[in-house]
Order: structure tokens, then C-alpha cells, then sequence
């Protein structure tokens, strides 16, 4: 199946589905890393970051901005997975979606230098 640089590729391996995006970011690995690792800029992409151990391991709270929806709905706990800075960064999160059903999730990014 070919990709889509907009909706991603799915891989499925057993009972788990993976959703891959590619993205080209014209700007330095280091100030791409600033924008997913430091609370003040997670907060323009993400929402409240109210916690980050910066280590695997390490927690991860988060309140996104939307749905619009109560706080404890939208409010997001997890650990890092991976910490490899400035080029890996991945975590997991648990949200309560629907009544007291809780979806798992894992987000995770790779940085490489663009090439010439």
C-alpha cells in the first residue's frame, strides 16, 4: 500500500496497530527537539505539560487543549520510553475517553539531519 504523507502508514503486527507519520521540518534538530521536550513549547502543540522526567522511565502528564471537554477527560498520565536527546524522544499515554474506558496510546519521534 503506498504512503501518505498526510494520514501515515499503518502497520499492524498482532493485536497492535501502529500509525507512522513522516514529516519534513525545515529547522535545526535542536530546535525541533526545544518544541517537543521543553513544557512551554509542548504547551502550543500538546496542551499543559504538568510533568516531564526527562529520563526512560520518567513520567509524563499532560492536559491537551481539546476535545472540548472536562479537564479529567482530557487529562493524560504515561511514561518515557525513550530518551535519546536530541534525536529519539518517545513516550506512552493513558486517557479516560469514554466513561471510565481508558485508551493507550504511544507517541514517538526520530530526528536526522536533512540531507542536502
Amino acid at each position: 500500500m503506498p504512503q501518505d504523507k498526510r494520514t501515515g502508514t499503518i502497520t499492524l503486527q498482532e493485536d497492535v496497530a501502529t500509525l507512522t507519520f513522516e514529516r519534513r521540518i525545515p529547522h535545526p534538530i535542536e530546535a525541533v527537539w526545544a518544541a517537543i521536550t521543553e513544557p512551554q513549547q509542548r504547551a502550543v502543540w500538546f496542551g499543559a505539560t504538568t510533568a516531564l522526567e526527562t529520563r526512560v522511565g520518567g513520567a509524563i502528564e499532560m492536559v491537551a487543549d481539546g476535545p472540548p471537554s472536562p479537564p479529567e477527560v482530557r487529562h493524560m498520565v504515561g511514561k518515557i520510553r525513550v530518551w535519546e536527546p536530541p534525536r529519539v524522544f518517545e513516550h506512552e499515554w493513558h486517557q479516560r475517553i469514554v466513561g471510565d474506558r481508558e485508551v493507550a496510546s504511544h507517541y514517538g519521534a526520530t530526528f536526522s539531519a536533512a540531507r542536502a
